[in-house]
C-alpha cells in the first residue's frame, strides 16, 4: 500500500494529512496564492524570502513556518544570495493538514487549531530552531514518507499518532516562544494595506481610496502592491471578497446580504463578479 499523495493535487478532503520530503531548486512563486488547508514548512537547508499578508521574512536552515487556510503567501529565492541559490538546493519537509483533522484534536481546555491560526496569522509566523530540535520534528515525518504505506489502515493509525505528537511538540514550542517582531522592515506598507483590506471588505477599497488613506500616491501603492504580491490591488480585493462571499453564502446569508457585506452596492455587479469567479450564481452556490 502506498501513501497515495500527489503534491501537484493535494487532497485534504479525503486525507487527514499529506507529507512531502523535497529537495529542489528554490521556488520562485510568481503570485500570491493560498490553500484551503494548513501548511507547515520545515526548512532543512536553503535560503528563501517568504511573503505573507502580514510581513516579509528571509528564512533559512531551521525555520518552521505555519500557514493557515486562506492566508495568501509566496516564496522566492533570497535576493541577497541569488548567486548561491543558483547552485544550492532548497530542502524542506511539507506537512499539509486537513482543517477537519486539526479541529478534531481540539478540546474544551485546549484549542490546538487556534494556536496555529493565531501564530500563522501573526507578523512573526515562523520559528527558528537548532539542528537537533529540527530533527525531532522532521525525522518522524520523514519516516512516514519513507515507509510509503499510509493507505494501509493500521499504518494510517500509527502515522496519525506520529503527526499528532509532532503537532503537540510544535504547539508547545510556539507557546513558549514569546519573541515579537514589530519592526517595520522591507515591504512594511503592503502588509498594512492587506490587513486593512481583510478587515474592511464592505468598504470602498479602490486604489484612490486606499492611496488616500495610507498617504501615498496611487502609482506608488499600485507598484509596491504588485511587486510584493505579484497581483494587482484590484485582483487581491476581488479574490478576498469572493472568498468572503463564499463563506457567507455557505453560512446561510442571503445573496443580497452577502453582496453588501462584500462591498457591492449594486447586486447586479456582485452577481456578475461571483458568476465569473466561481461559475455559479450566488443563489445556486453550495
Amino acid at each position: 500500500m502506498a501513501n497515495n499523495w500527489d503534491e501537484s493535487f493535494p487532497d485534504l478532503i479525503n486525507h487527514s494529512f499529506e507529507i512531502y520530503d523535497n529537495c529542489t531548486d528554490a521556488p520562485d512563486m510568481t503570485q500570491f496564492h493560498m490553500h484551503d488547508f494548513y501548511e507547515i514548512r520545515f526548512i532543512i537547508h536553503g535560503n528563501v524570502t517568504h511573503y505573507s499578508e502580514n510581513a516579509v521574512h528571509n528564512l533559512g536552515d531551521g525555520c518552521i513556518t505555519v500557514i493557515p487556510p486562506g492566508h495568501f503567501h509566496r516564496v522566492t529565492p533570497r535576493k541577497e544570495s541569488s548567486e548561491k541559490q543558483s547552485t544550492n538546493k532548497y530542502e524542506r519537509i511539507l506537512l499539509y493538514l486537513s482543517p477537519k483533522f486539526l479541529c478534531s484534536l481540539n478540546s474544551e481546555a485546549f484549542k490546538l487549531s487556534e494556536i496555529f491560526d493565531v501564530f500563522g496569522g501573526s507578523v512573526l509566523n515562523h520559528l527558528s530552531v537548532n539542528p537537533a530540535e529540527l530533527l525531532e520534528f522532521t525525522q518522524p515525518l520523514r519516516e512516514i514518507v519513507r515507509k510509503n504505506a499510509d493507505d494501509a489502515p493500521l499504518y494510517h493509525i500509527s502515522n496519525s499518532a506520529v503527526v499528532v505528537l509532532v503537532l503537540a511538540s510544535l504547539a508547545e514550542r510556539i507557546l513558549s516562544h514569546r519573541k515579537l517582531d514589530l519592526k517595520s522592515g522591507e515591504g512594511a506598507l503592503v502588509p498594512h494595506v492587506i490587513s486593512y483590506i481583510n478587515s474592511n471588505l464592505s468598504e470602498n477599497l479602490s486604489l484612490d481610496s486606499l492611496s488616500e488613506k495610507f498617504f501615498v500616491s496611487k502609482f506608488y501603492l499600485s507598484h509596491q502592491f504588485k511587486q510584493y504580491t505579484q497581483l494587482s490591488l484590484h485582483q487581491y480585493v476581488l479574490t478576498r471578497r469572493m472568498m468572503h462571499a463564499k463563506f457567507l453564502l455557505s453560512s446561510g446569508k442571503s445573496p443580497s446580504e452577502t453582496a453588501k457585506a462584500c462591498g457591492y452596492h449594486e447586486y447586479s455587479s456582485f452577481y456578475k463578479a461571483f458568476l465569473r469567479e466561481t461559475g455559479q450564481s450566488p443563489c445556486n452556490f453550495k
